[in-house]
């Protein structure tokens, strides 16, 4: 077998071929690339019309701009707007200031601690606000004609600080659900809500309330005036001491008589 390469040859003819065509590219493309940059160079934006849209209108357009349909029911809705806001800015103006608005909220601290610092957090940005803050304070117990005291000291000293009346709410919930029976207990014994009364004003004084708000549920009462004659009641003797008594109701609830009820707080 012979030691030449299969496509070895003396002759220099393929490397000519190599050589010219290899320049013949090469310039082929540098002539490329100098048409392209002449062409670019030589395109031209056109200019674009300058259009004035703040032409004054004339008497005659503006004349004819206002018989429009358009033009009508722009000024329908414009003065429609302007209502709202005056009667906006005049329901405003009327309860500035006045002794009758109270603007009151509830504060919730006994699900958990951490809804307790949520609740502290979020009464710390909006007292300024308020004139008035109810409180989950105290809870009747199972079957006693006491109840146990729960309420947030620290969110006391907040609303004391800003000079805020603080109330304190009066649950009857116990567990997961509300003690309908103990109340309804309360209610039905003189003896019992005399002792009961007694011990909501001894704790509202020790802690400084203003006042009391009763949210008493699920009570399944047979008739209205038992409930009646216990608000009767307590708000009698929690006036004499210069307090406040709220109550929540249910809206649709048969267990409370409003009519009556408005008396008394």
């Amino acid at each position: 077998m012979s030691g030449k390469q299969i496509f070895q040859t003396s002759s220099k003819k393929r490397w000519y071929a190599f050589s010219w065509m290899s320049s013949a590219l090469v310039i082929g493309l540098i002539i490329g690339v100098i048409c392209v940059v002449y062409t670019l160079g030589k395109i031209q934006i056109p200019p674009f019309p300058t259009i004035n849209t703040n032409t004054a209108l004339t008497e005659k357009s503006t004349a004819r701009l206002k018989k429009s349909k358009q033009f009508k029911e722009f000024t329908i809705v414009k003065s429609e707007l302007e209502k709202i806001k005056r009667d906006r800015e005049l329901k405003h103006l009327k309860h500035i200031g006045t002794k009758d608005r109270i603007n009151m909220g509830f504060y919730v601290s006994s699900w958990s601690n951490e809804v307790r610092e949520q609740s502290l957090s979020d009464l710390r940005r909006n007292i300024g606000h308020l004139d008035m803050v109810a409180m989950e304070s105290f809870f009747t117990v199972p079957n006693q004609d006491t109840v146990v005291d729960k309420a947030d000291t620290a969110a006391l000293k907040v609303i004391h600080q800003y000079k805020r009346k603080a109330i304190a709410q009066i649950s009857n919930f116990s567990g997961n659900d509300f003690d309908g029976q103990t109340v309804k207990a309360i209610l039905l014994n003189p003896d019992k809500q005399q002792r009961f009364i007694d011990d909501i004003l001894l704790k509202v004084k020790r802690n400084g309330f203003a006042g009391i708000n009763i949210d008493f549920e699920n009570l399944q009462l047979d008739d209205h005036q038992p409930l009646n004659d216990f608000m009767a009641h307590i708000y009698t003797v929690f006036h004499t001491e210069g307090l406040l008594v709220t109550q929540d109701i249910s809206p649709e609830n048969d267990d409370y008589d409003p009519i009556s009820l408005q008396k008394y707080n």
